[in-house]
Parts: structure tokens; sequence; C-alpha cells
């Protein structure tokens, strides 16, 4: 992740200039939240608290439920977190998000987004039992 270089044009000694006055104004937040359900939002920094990012914890707690696997992730620190973001939500997506958001975020392993009816059989049931029985064209007898 890459911050926002300094303005060369006022070097932020005297009032703001008119480029740094157009720049959103980022500031240290503590976060409490359970390692591994934090919204991306909350993992860049942005500040930014709403529903939708208790909706996307939710979302994931749901994911652990389904896929009987609790905790679903367990990062040690915020880039390991957005990593694994990227394994289920694609590299694209987070970057993209980040983009919107002003930043400017590099994965560099192309990740496409989980395919989650997969995920969830194999860690319900093991990658052995998916790779043996289960095609994406027909459903196993578990599946039925």
């Amino acid at each position: 992740m890459e911050k926002d270089k300094e303005c060369t044009a006022c070097r932020r000694t005297s009032s703001p200039c008119m480029f740094c006055k157009g720049r959103p104004k980022r500031e240290t937040y503590h976060v409490v939240g359970t390692p591994g359900v934090r919204a991306p939002e909350l993992l860049f920094g942005l500040g930014l608290f709403n529903p939708s990012i208790d909706i996307f914890s939710c979302g994931i707690v749901l994911l652990s439920l389904v896929c009987a696997k609790h905790p679903f992730f367990m990062p040690k620190d915020e880039t390991e977190n957005i990593m694994d973001l990227a394994f289920l939500l694609g590299s694209e997506t987070i970057e993209t998000m980040a983009k919107l958001e002003g930043m400017r975020v590099t994965i560099s392993e192309r990740l496409p987004p989980a395919d989650y009816y997969h995920l969830i059989l194999c860690l319900r049931f093991g990658f052995d039992h998916v790779r043996l029985h289960c095609s994406s064209r027909q459903s196993c007898e578990s599946c039925r």
C-alpha cells in the first residue's frame, strides 16, 4: 500500500494549497474488531463507520458457519487480512475498492474471486472427497 506523497507545491509548511485542500483528510483511528472479519475499509484505515461494515463482517461469519470452519481467517496483521480477502473477493476487487478511496494498492499475485460452491464443499467434506466425487456439471451424492 502506498500513501499519498507530500505536496510538492506547498510542502505542507503553510496554509494548505489548492492541491492539499482537494485531498481527502486521512486521520488515524483505533479500530476494534475481530481479526479476519473486518471489512476492507477498516483495514485500509479509511475511518468509515456505517452499517455496510457490519454487514460485511456478518457475511464472513456466515461463510464461517456454512463452511463449518471457525475462525475462517486468522491473520497476523492487516496486510495478511487484505490478502485473505483478496482470495475471497479477487485481487482486482480489492485494488478497485482502494482506488475508489484514493489509495494505490497493488497485489502482486492475480487472484480470481473464489468459487464459493467448491470452497464450501472442500472445507465441509475435505479436498479429496470433492476431487474424487464432485464436478462442476453434476451434483454428487452429498449435494442431492
